[in-house]
């Protein structure tokens, strides 16, 4: 006989009632570390931003969200209970006691521009839906919108959607599947992989997530806290939250992580547990960990440092190590699960390298904005070749040198500030050589400058810093002859994912391939022309 979830829950609350009453976890006791401390003001900009509007949250000990403005007394949140939390309020209906809790990251799936009532999420909570074999109801402990809590207006602010056990401990909600085990044993379950390889280079680095997967078998709804934030496809431009509401879920989470001693690798998104599922996006969840580690980094709270860092303190105890050590995980993270393209957007959103150049010790080197890019041939305008993706492998532009009556060497410039990376020959068809830079823009992101094709290297070394205008090498042109330089511009990440291992295009690269790792280098250098 085929149990519902409902009755599984029943069932094992049932046996669980035989033995004595489960009592709340307690929040862990922060260990003695002189955790560092950064100002609010050295932070990125958008960061900065959207922890000055970061409302002051905390949980009471009947786990009800508070609203602490100041020094006065907690101010109790909305409450608006789901159908399944108060058909779910049983006794055996609690979380378990005893193991890891996560925090899980949603979003609702309406329409960003809609002015949806709390009516209309409540009844998206609450219709039926079909899992399986049965019919079920979906829940989520907070419901997060884009109005501060102390002044929602016409928008959702911070909505609490579960009541908790008399004796604090969450009720479960249902917002989520039994774990795909079938996927992980294929080893198609690639967050997992990502975190296992992260774990062989860094041993401290381990998340709740494994133990799921790789442990006894789990239903992530009994071991977990939900959270919906309305609105859909936070990674695109049209769905992008506003900076209160990713100050808001910030907020939710810190104050869960408090509450019950949840630390900052248990902090997940449903696509993680999930992978056929795209909420709450792969940067959304990298913001929100960059932000909880700023958060962190810049106030006074021990408990909250110690759920963030103190995971990846080493042997030697040096707390600036863990924070770094924080940090590169979470960037490592997107570049293992997402794409070049993705995260040079997330660093021009999070203002990452920015934020991490003022961490003592890291080992990135740091380059100088380049806010201009010029041209790589000077003076006369060059003959424009093969364009980017014309035809469509075609990862940069061809600039073709008028044939002369004379031999001639012409130098090829820098076109920004940089860092070199590599120099070598070119292996396809049209050899010479070839180097890769990398820089900085204002706004943190990282590009990288490809210039193949030449006919000599100058003497460059890999690892130093070159101005603009350096020469990197020199084309040939005489009579009857025009020599090419082969220019691109791709996605920082794109060196550490694909480049550094094969500096070349592969022959048979796709459109969407180019598009993930580099950029038309026409139009990017018209738009940072000085």
């Amino acid at each position: 006989m085929s149990l519902t979830r409902r009755q599984f829950l029943q069932l094992a609350g049932t046996f669980g009632l035989a033995a004595a009453a489960p009592r709340l976890r307690l929040p862990i006791q922060p260990a003695a570390v002189a955790w560092p401390l950064l100002a609010l003001t050295t932070l990125p900009g958008r960061q900065r931003s959207i922890l000055l509007r970061l409302p002051r949250l905390e949980l009471d000990q009947a786990g009800s969200l508070l609203l602490k403005p100041g020094s006065a007394p907690g101010i109790p949140l909305p409450v608006a209970q789901t159908q399944w939390n108060r058909e779910n309020s049983h006794d055996w209906d609690r979380l378990q006691i005893g193991h890891p809790w996560a925090i899980v990251l949603h979003w609702f799936g309406d329409d960003p521009q809609a002015q949806n009532s709390l009516s209309a999420y409540l009844n998206g909570f609450d219709g039926l839906r079909r899992v399986h074999d049965y019919e079920t109801r979906t829940s989520a402990h907070v419901l997060v919108g884009k109005a501060h809590p102390a002044n929602p207006g016409q928008h959702v602010g911070i909505v609490q959607t579960q009541l908790a056990h008399a004796d604090g401990t969450p009720f479960v909600a249902s917002h989520l599947p039994m774990l795909d085990y079938e996927s992980h044993l294929q080893r198609q379950q690639y967050f997992v992989r990502a975190l296992y390889q992260l774990n062989y280079q860094e041993p401290a680095i381990h998340s709740i997530l494994q133990d799921w997967f790789d442990g006894w078998w789990v239903d992530p709804n009994m071991r977990s806290l939900g959270l919906e934030i309305t609105g859909r496809d936070f990674d695109s431009l049209q769905g992008r939250p506003p900076d209160q509401q990713v100050a808001n879920t910030v907020a939710v989470v810190a104050a869960l992580m408090r509450r019950y001693g949840v630390r900052s690798s248990s902090v997940l998104g449903h696509l993680e547990i999930q992978t056929n599922k795209p909420d709450p996006g792969k940067k959304f969840m990298a913001l929100v960990r960059c932000l909880l580690g700023s958060l962190a980094l810049t106030g006074s709270d021990a408990l909250l440092k110690e759920l963030c860092f103190a995971q990846y303190l080493g042997e030697d105890g040096d707390p600036w190590r863990a924070v770094r050590v924080y940090f590169q995980f979470t960037r490592d993270y997107l570049l293992l699960t997402g794409r070049p393209n993705q995260m040079y957007e997330w660093e021009a959103d999070s203002g990452y390298w920015t934020l991490v150049d003022q961490l003592p010790g890291h080992t990135h080197t740091s380059l100088p904005p380049a806010a201009h890019f010029q041209p790589p041939l000077p003076g006369a305008a060059p003959v424009v070749g093969a364009t980017f993706l014309v035809p469509h492998d075609h990862a940069g532009v061809d600039l073709y040198l008028p044939a002369n009556q004379a031999y001639t060497l012409t130098d090829v410039q820098l076109s920004a500030a940089g860092e070199c990376l590599y120099t070598g020959p070119l292996r396809n068809q049209h050899g010479g050589f070839q180097a890769f830079f990398r820089h900085r823009q204002p706004d943190g992101a990282e590009v990288l400058s490809h210039y193949a094709n030449l006919s000599r290297l100058a003497d460059l070394l890999p690892g130093t810093l070159y101005p603009a205008g350096q020469v990197v090498g020199q084309l040939d042109s005489g009579p009857g002859r025009a020599f090419i330089l082969h220019f691109g511009i791709a996605y920082g990440a794109a060196w550490e994912t694909t480049l550094r291992s094969n500096p070349e295009v592969p022959l048979n690269a796709s459109v969407t391939w180019i598009r993930e790792r580099f950029l038309d280098p026409l139009a990017y250098l018209e738009g940072h022309a000085a």
